[in-house]
């Protein structure tokens, strides 16, 4: 539970990007937008979205980024059609790992060993 409240969420619906703090278990509401969206795209049945935005919250309901942290556990789900907030078809965990611009940075995943950078 989050003293706050729920988490900071970024919902995509097709083409359309909302920013919203999340009740516990519910849908929320809809919160300024903070991020600009540089692609928005389908292949081969997978979406995927690029977006941009500042590292600190527009609101105290956005969340902020700390830049000394090099990675965040988030959650993502997907929804089973439409945007009403229901159960999930889809959903897990993950960590986003932040890598500086420009800087060579070796990474292994799996057992595959490479740079990115």
């Amino acid at each position: 539970q989050c003293a706050e409240g729920g988490p900071y969420a970024i919902v995509v619906a097709g083409e359309s990007v909302e920013e919203r703090k999340l009740d516990q278990h519910g849908p929320g509401h809809v919160i300024g937008a903070s991020v600009q969206v540089v692609s928005n795209e389908v292949v081969d049945g997978n979406r995927t979205v690029v977006l941009t935005r500042d590292l600190q919250g527009l609101t105290e309901e956005h969340f902020t980024f700390d830049p000394t942290q090099t990675a965040l556990d988030i959650i993502a789900a997907r929804g089973c059609g439409g945007m009403e907030f229901a159960q999930h078809c889809g959903h897990g965990t993950a960590t986003l790992s932040f890598l500086h611009k420009n800087t060579a940075t070796s990474v292994c995943r799996a057992g595959i060993q490479g740079t990115v950078g």
